[in-house]
């Protein structure tokens, strides 16, 4: 009886064998990948050259040249402060250390994120639990300043930078954090081992109507509990009045109007 190849042991475990030999291939292409992923930082070459302008100036500078975004929490004092540059073939942590020398300033590297903070503060920082670094973006792609991002459940939160970056220190791993900004989508993100979280926020179609602006920030008409006064535009638009308090006087309930004068001082 003639055997076809499928019987022969050699012939059934060739399939095995290919698949193993593909799969050993896609993982050295990934670690090899990660490897050069993880050496960038360290062996970039950056040339530098800018005179009496300010640190903040150089920290954008150094953001478009070497492709990380740096996350800075210092004083305005510092961020204005005119410094010198000249950096040749330098790598990232060379500049940094140059920059900040006798600063008192330290900073930490995270994924393609650099966290510029005082050194007492990245001590402290580092017999504490985590930092997140990340970025907020809209749907388009642009930077969302002012985003509160919030350990959900706790009083711990940063807002983000003109930049639409953050760094919020001391997040334990089992926490969620929460991203949220007027008429955009509020969204949470669990933080597990993750160091650098970057979010996309979505909008929110919200009728202007329904946005009740308060004492401390905004809200859904929906879900406020107290009361709530307005004036509607067509019952203004035919008052001879000057000023919006006069406007407003005797029509809002619990609205108290005072004229005072409009002298300097």
């Amino acid at each position: 009886m003639k055997k076809n190849g499928a019987d022969i042991p050699l012939f059934r475990n060739i399939g095995k064998i290919l698949r193993i030999m593909k799969i050993a291939a896609v993982l050295v292409l990934v670690l090899s990948f990660h490897a050069f992923a993880n050496s960038y930082g360290q062996t970039i070459k950056i040339n530098l050259s800018m005179e009496n302008v300010s640190f903040r100036e150089i920290i954008e500078r150094l953001e478009k040249e070497s492709g990380y975004y740096v996350v800075v929490k210092y004083n305005q004092t510092l961020l204005d402060k005119k410094v010198n540059a000249d950096f040749k073939n330098a790598t990232v942590t060379d500049i940094l250390d140059d920059l900040l020398k006798d600063t008192g300033l330290g900073y930490k590297i995270v994924d393609r994120y650099i966290a510029i903070s005082s050194l007492s503060e990245l001590k402290t920082v580092a017999q504490q639990q985590k930092v997140i670094l990340g970025k907020v973006t809209d749907s388009s792609g642009a930077s969302l300043p002012g985003v509160s991002v919030v350990v959900k459940g706790t009083t711990t939160g940063v807002i983000t930078d003109n930049n639409g970056t953050y760094s919020l220190s001391n997040v334990p791993e089992n926490a969620t954090l929460q991203f949220s900004f007027v008429g955009m989508k509020m969204q949470e993100i669990v933080v597990g081992n993750k160091t650098a979280i970057n979010v996309t926020l979505a909008e929110e179609a919200v009728g202007i109507e329904e946005v009740v602006a308060i004492g401390y920030g905004t809200m859904k008409k929906s879900d406020l509990t107290g009361a709530v006064s307005s004036i509607r535009s067509e019952t203004i638009n035919d008052m001879a009045v000057q000023t919006v308090g006069q406007t407003l006087r005797g029509r809002a309930s619990g609205v108290k109007v005072t004229n005072q004068s409009g002298a300097p001082g």
